[in-house]
């Protein structure tokens, strides 16, 4: 193991190493459970990490709701990654941890933020970054649902959930653009 790995890594492989060594699936590769693994393992800390920080200041429920609006729209959507899983990780945790200690914008800059919203899921979604396209139509209905769950806000205009799809939605923009 190199030494240059994240702890997340390191231990989804040793984890993978360990379950193919162990009786793992022989046509499931190291590398795909080590994959599988390290999106487990990431989700935990990053759900662990936001309900500590929040923890300290009442809103754990609203933290989830922001993590769950964040990752939904970003399952479909798409977005950067960050090189290391351990800075994802805390950058998740403490962002969804602070959108509930935010004041509440009014009505104009919550239609504002969620116009952006769509704006950039409408240009650039799915990005491709972290998804597989089985074919045009997989993409096309993937984009069509991000643009749902922002119209869906849009109707509704929460704060926690406007905030979530703006921050996600900012991921989409690369140096290359939405389908590069």
């Amino acid at each position: 193991m190199s030494n240059n790995r994240d702890f997340i890594e390191r231990w989804s492989l040793a984890g993978a190493r360990y379950i193919k060594a162990h009786g793992g699936h022989p046509d499931i590769s190291v590398g795909t459970m080590r994959f599988a693994l390290q999106l487990w393992i990431s989700l935990l800390l990053i759900v662990a990490l936001a309900c500590l920080i929040s923890s300290l200041f009442g809103t754990v429920t609203q933290t989830l709701i922001a993590l769950a609006a964040l990752c939904i729209l970003r399952y479909f959507s798409g977005g950067w990654h960050f090189r290391r899983l351990h800075v994802c990780i805390v950058f998740t945790a403490a962002i969804t941890a602070i959108i509930p200690l935010l004041p509440t914008p009014g009505p104009l800059s919550l239609l504002i933020m969620n116009s952006v919203s769509l704006l950039l899921v409408l240009l650039l979604a799915p990005t491709g970054h972290g998804q597989t396209f089985t074919s045009p139509t997989h993409k096309t209905v993937f984009k069509l649902i991000a643009i749902a769950l922002v119209l869906i806000s849009l109707i509704f205009i929460p704060k926690i959930i406007t905030i979530s799809f703006l921050i996600q939605s900012f991921t989409l923009i690369t140096m290359k653009g939405g389908d590069h």
